[in-house]
């Protein structure tokens, strides 16, 4: 939603190759389908290191007209594929904007300045312990529970408007 309230039409999403981030990539087709842009998006495998980034983002920007922005699974991937960028010329965001997930260390340092979601890992640690305190306290009680922790945006420099 932040993208595409920024103009961005024309985008990548870099996919994490490994077990988690599908209830992530469900939340990205449904912000694509909000705003009509389904045909628009393509998705690039990308393995959940920033040597996974880089190599997805080269990928990417061989194959010709580059997108005008990327959204990365992980801050790990956004930071290779935001150096994959820089690499061939381009200017984040200038040129691409980038965001990633999780907002990791990283991602507060101002070579990186990156827009990324939040998760407060606290809170999923604490959380985590209320529901195995329970299942221990109530061993009779083992049914399956999903708890939806909400993230937090966290804009900054690695995004901007679109270039036209």
């Amino acid at each position: 939603d932040h993208l595409v309230g920024l103009g961005h039409r024309r985008m990548v999403v870099l996919e994490d190759t490994g077990l988690g981030g599908f209830d992530r990539l469900d939340g990205f087709a449904r912000a694509f389908q909000r705003a009509k842009l389904t045909s628009s998006v393509r998705h690039f495998p990308a393995a959940a290191t920033a040597e996974g980034g880089y190599d997805a983002m080269r990928q990417v920007l061989a194959r010709g007209k580059p997108p005008t922005a990327v959204l990365c699974d992980n801050d790990v991937i956004a930071v290779g594929a935001m150096s994959a960028i820089e690499e061939s010329g381009m200017s984040v965001p200038r040129d691409i904007s980038v965001t990633g997930f999780d907002d990791i260390g990283l991602a507060r340092l101002r070579q990186f300045n990156l827009t990324t979601v939040r998760q407060d890992r606290w809170a999923i640690g604490r959380t985590c312990f209320e529901v195995l305190q329970r299942r221990v306290q109530n061993p009779d009680d083992q049914r399956p529970s999903r708890v939806i922790l909400k993230p937090t945006l966290k804009v900054r420099g690695s995004t901007g408007p679109a270039r036209t």
